[in-house]
Order: structure tokens, then C-alpha cells, then sequence
């Protein structure tokens, strides 16, 4: 996979737009604080337990 590194990948969703429609957007201020609340409050500790 090292020809990954050798040329640069830009995405900008222009695909995407022409075949699905646009999307909604999160802006970085608003989503990493939701995300990181999210993962404070998922209990990882039971995500391997069976419910009893």
C-alpha cells in the first residue's frame, strides 16, 4: 500500500453530491465535543456481555 503515500488522495464528495445528494454537515466545532460526551458516556465495559 505504499503507493498511498506517493500521490496524493484529495476527496471532496463531488460524486457523492451527483449520484446521492448533499448531505448534512456537522462542523468540527460542534461534533468532536459531542463525540467525545458519546464516549464518555458508552459503557465499553459491558459491549462484550450478553444481555442476562
Amino acid at each position: 500500500m505504499s503507493y498511498l503515500t506517493e500521490t496524493p488522495v484529495f476527496l471532496d464528495g463531488n460524486k457523492y453530491n451527483q449520484q446521492i445528494g448533499s448531505i448534512i454537515q456537522t462542523p468540527f466545532e460542534i461534533g468532536i465535543p459531542r463525540t467525545i460526551q458519546a464516549l464518555k458516556e458508552f459503557d465499553f465495559y459491558n459491549l462484550n456481555k450478553t444481555n442476562q
